[in-house]
């Protein structure tokens, strides 16, 4: 469970880096340079966060594997699609005559916000499967009713979120939210559980 907040604290961090890109009209190629510095930075960045995840594709669970994958193309496919970005960046500043395929760009811009935009949405249920590894069956019932984790090791993932995300994630899933944060907030809901039970509590809830 660590280290899914980590990617997911890695994919903040690169999301966080686009909007604040700076554009000026006055001064076109230097709004164009930093948006490729943060475009580039911000898949620095996805890369860290895929790596998180990458091993966990090689788990004998199920939930877990799947997570992983899902997890991981979303990674993948927002790198890509930025670096696309980058390539229509440079293309329209080595275009001799650019305004006059100004249409052409904006389609193609719009083009991969959207994809980017239907590649996040997926982020949330792939983290949600995460939680599968933190579940085991309660000795006593036998149901799957309990964390693997002492009531420390929780409150410290807890608190990890908050840190990474804020306090608004403590609300739960809203509208609005960056996708991390949707994802951040389903798994601050999901261990914040109190009929859930933890190791270190035994038979008492969290």
């Amino acid at each position: 469970m660590p280290d899914i907040v980590r990617a997911l604290g890695l994919a903040q961090r690169a999301t966080d880096r686009l909007p604040g890109t700076p554009t000026s009209p006055s001064h076109p190629l230097a709004g164009s340079i930093q948006s490729m510095l943060a475009l580039k930075l911000s898949n620095a960045d996805l890369e860290c966060a895929a790596a998180y995840v990458t091993p966990y594709k090689s788990s004998s669970n199920e939930p877990i594997k799947t997570s992983a994958d899902g997890a991981e193309v979303v990674f993948m496919a927002l790198i890509s699609l930025q670096s696309q970005h980058v390539a229509l960046l440079k293309k329209l500043w080595d275009d001799p005559k650019p305004d006059e395929h100004a249409g052409t760009y904006m389609e193609a811009y719009t083009d991969i916000g959207a994809k980017a935009n239907d590649v996040q949405k997926t982020l949330p249920a792939a983290t949600i499967l995460a939680t599968y590894a933190i579940i085991e069956a309660d000795p006593v019932s036998g149901k799957m009713s309990r964390f693997v984790l002492t009531a420390p090791q929780r409150d410290e993932i807890l608190k990890a979120l908050v840190d990474t995300f804020g306090a608004s994630i403590q609300k739960g899933m809203q509208v609005g939210q960056k996708y991390t944060e949707v994802s951040a907030a389903a798994l601050y809901k999901f261990l914040d559980d109190k009929r859930w039970k933890t190791r270190s509590s035994e038979g008492n809830p969290g």
